[in-house]
């Protein structure tokens, strides 16, 4: 089943695209700034300038620049100065820490963008920057989700909401309150997960916030979904895709129209389905969101096992555990695997069944996911069943 994945809240995704002309110019002529500047203030404000620039339209070029003004702050940093300039180079240097971070994170590379959260969180933490410091410990809580470290994840939401609520942000406390939701869907405990949805959803109707508002309505939808209750999934996923087409958001667009088609799935109107899935997965691979390509693929091979298409559903699950292991998505991996796993026993391959049921379970284990512990549990359990194996599928029962 898809979720919304926290960075879609935070972080949209977006497409990659050409320089315009007007940018190019722009380039040329920070570029001339930064060769006839006496001074590094000058040098780092230019290259903060050229990497707004291609935040999207050239990220590897992008994670350079923010490269050389990292290198620029340390240097000056050591240097003899005075505390204006010493306090300028340190803010600017908790900055840059928290861009490579994001542009680490955008590639999947969760692990090092913690390293460069945390040092950004630290420098904030030294000049008192509490709008940097919460900031620095939302991405923690985003990386740490990635990695499906889930206590880590609540633990910064936590830190950053409270950091939020002290500044009356009221936005960015949404913000947070969503991406705790997240974490507790993402473990099953789906009270909690609704409890802060709604109260996201809340703040967001007052503030009439309407990205934050679609965010909050669904993964309200996802819940009921998660719940068997169709109808009020389907209320809420029609209710965030309107307000989709209102503000052009194309990542939370994709994602209901995904579990749209889901839902239909599971009411066993499969046309429609693949209808609102096929739509979902044009939309993801044009704007390059790899999370939500792999989710897709997931829930076709899912809608293929249903219709007892087993070799389709093979094709669409192995091209999400593909992708799912290129972002480090480990439970996507776990689930993508169960769902092999389930058609292999089906098909009378009972080692392979065993092997992949296995080792989505340790990868369960692993991150602590509940569900998904029970989904792989339950899994092995009937093929050892099959098999006659039923010391193995006593275990697997307890």
């Amino acid at each position: 089943m898809n979720k919304l994945i926290i960075i879609l809240f935070i972080l949209p995704f977006f497409s990659t695209a050409q320089l315009t002309a007007d940018q190019e110019q722009k380039i040329d002529s920070l570029n001339n700034i930064i060769n006839n500047a006496n001074n590094d203030t000058i040098i780092i404000n230019s290259y903060k300038e050229w990497s707004f620039i291609l935040r999207y339209s050239d990220p590897k070029s992008e994670l350079k620049i923010l490269e050389k003004i990292d290198s620029l702050c340390s240097f000056n940093k050591e240097k003899k100065s005075s505390q204006k300039e010493k306090v300028y180079f340190q803010v600017s240097q908790a900055w840059v820490k928290n861009k490579l971070g994001l542009a680490y994170k955008k590639k999947g590379e969760a692990i090092i963008a913690i390293d460069f959260f945390n040092h950004s969180a630290a420098l904030n933490l030294e000049i008192e920057n509490k709008i940097g410091v919460a900031t620095a410990f939302n991405n923690l809580g985003i990386a740490h989700a990635m990695l499906s470290e889930y206590d880590k994840a609540i633990e910064y939401f936590s830190k950053s909401l409270e950091i939020k609520i002290a500044l009356r942000d009221k936005k960015a406390t949404a913000s947070s309150l969503a991406n705790i939701g997240v974490v507790y869907q993402n473990i099953g405990n789906y009270d909690k997960a609704i409890d802060y949805f709604y109260k996201s959803l809340k703040i967001c109707e007052v503030i009439k916030y309407k990205m934050g508002m679609a965010s909050a309505l669904n993964n309200i939808g996802v819940i009921y979904l998660e719940q068997n209750n169709y109808d009020k999934a389907i209320q809420y996923q029609k209710k965030c895709l309107k307000i989709n087409l209102d503000v052009d958001n194309k990542n939370l667009y994709s994602t209901s129209l995904n579990n749209l088609g889901i839902i239909y799935g599971y009411k066993k109107d499969f046309d429609m389905a693949f209808d609102y899935l096929r739509k979902s997965l044009t939309i993801f691979q044009e704007i390059g969101n790899k999370k939500g390509v792999a989710d897709v693929y997931f829930d076709i091979g899912i809608i293929y096992a249903k219709k007892m298409k087993d070799k389709k559903a093979l094709e669409s699950f192995y091209k999400s555990v593909e992708i799912r292991k290129e972002i480090g998505d480990k439970m996507g991996i776990s689930l993508s695997m169960i769902g092999i796993s389930n058609i292999r026993r089906g098909k009378g391959h009972y080692k392979k069944a065993i092997r992949y049921g296995k080792h989505s379970l340790e990868i369960a284990q692993e991150i602590g996911s509940l569900p998904t512990i029970k989904l792989a549990s339950e899994s092995l359990w009937k093929t050892h069943k099959k098999m006659n194996n039923f010391k193995e599928s006593l275990l697997m029962h307890e």
